[in-house]
């Protein structure tokens, strides 16, 4: 809420608050035409040198390489590259009895509309949101849990002598509620007999 989102996650909104940092309190982010114009969060991260830029300094090095041993050297370049990472991702997944229970509430709910039977169909609606609510606050349970013990961030250099962990609590997430919808299989062509 601090950086006033809420509500449906749209992709290319989370897209350039999380891996280009733009500012959505900015007036220009609301804008997608302005939207590159607008303020960043922080600072922008190190960019560090891709792979093929590591292995090329490892070419130059043993210009005559055998091509087995541009293989090892594109490992070894690929293994020293180093990333800045925008975000994290956390999993909160419930037992497979409640993913299960949700899906036959959805199951009946739909079967209950397709019959034509709207007051049986809420009836289902309502048992399916009351675990999807269940889910969602043990999603946001999770979360609180997290940031209460994990919210550090590290800054600077972390070698001897550099570097400090400082306050990260106040976390920015975007939270998906991830499931397949409930399809019934529909025959295609007539059954055999």
């Amino acid at each position: 809420m601090l950086l006033g989102l809420s509500g449906e996650v749209d992709a290319e909104v989370m897209n350039e608050v999380y891996a280009r940092f733009a500012d959505p309190r900015d007036p220009r982010f609301a804008d997608p035409s302005t939207r590159a114009q607008a303020a960043r969060l922080g600072r922008a991260p190190y960019r560090y040198r891709n792979s093929e830029q590591v292995l090329a300094d490892l070419l130059t090095r043993e210009p005559d390489a055998t091509p087995e041993r541009v293989e090892e050297l594109r490992l070894q370049a690929e293994k020293a590259t180093r990333n800045a990472v925008a975000f994290l991702d956390v999993t909160f997944s419930v037992q497979k009895s409640v993913t299960v229970l949700h899906t036959a509430f959805e199951a009946q709910e739909v079967a209950a509309r397709r019959a034509g039977n709207e007051e049986e169909a809420a009836a289902w609606a309502a048992y399916r949101e009351a675990v999807e609510e269940a889910i969602w606050a043990g999603n946001r349970a999770a979360l609180d849990f997290l940031a209460d013990v994990a919210g550090y961030a590290r800054v600077g250099h972390h070698g001897p002598g550099g570097g400090r962990f400082v306050d990260a609590h106040d976390w920015v997430v975007a939270s998906f509620f991830q499931h397949t919808r409930y399809k019934p299989r529909r025959r295609h062509g007539p059954a055999a007999t």
